[in-house]
């Protein structure tokens, strides 16, 4: 009796160590999809914004009172959330720019990268004259 008794800590801790195991494998599978780079589609129009940001702000209101979406298919990302972060980097190693200085608003297009609110808006008063 008194052996089942010490084996129960011992089966105890080896539930203990597998489970900081699998935890921390979680941990680095989640960081590795969400920090590496993925390749975005050339074909498609990318928007990185963050809520957070004034400049972003700015640009949202141009795109509302414009009919941007009316007009271009353009997928909205909001590059603050970390869910997000590995589309991010995808663009900004899609132009071949440093992660140290990607920043937002952001617009990617065919490899190009339109960065600060008045490339941004540049870049889309071009476009809608092209189409007007």
């Amino acid at each position: 009796m008194n052996e089942e008794v010490k084996e129960e800590p011992k089966q105890k801790s080896h539930i203990a160590v597998f489970i900081v195991f699998a935890t921390i494998l979680i941990g680095i599978v989640w960081y590795w999809s969400t920090s590496f780079p993925v390749e975005l589609n050339v074909n498609q129009t990318y928007y990185f914004y963050s809520d957070a940001c004034s400049n972003c702000q700015v640009v949202k209101l141009y795109m509302e009172e414009n009919n941007v979406e009316d007009k271009f298919d353009i997928i909205k990302i909001d590059a603050a959330k970390q869910s997000n972060r590995a589309s991010f980097n995808g663009a900004l190693t899609g132009c071949k720019i440093p992660y140290s200085s990607g920043g937002v608003p952001l617009l990617y297009i065919n490899d190009v990268c339109y960065i600060g609110r008045v490339d941004v808006i540049d870049y889309l008063n071009a476009s809608i004259l092209e189409i007007s």
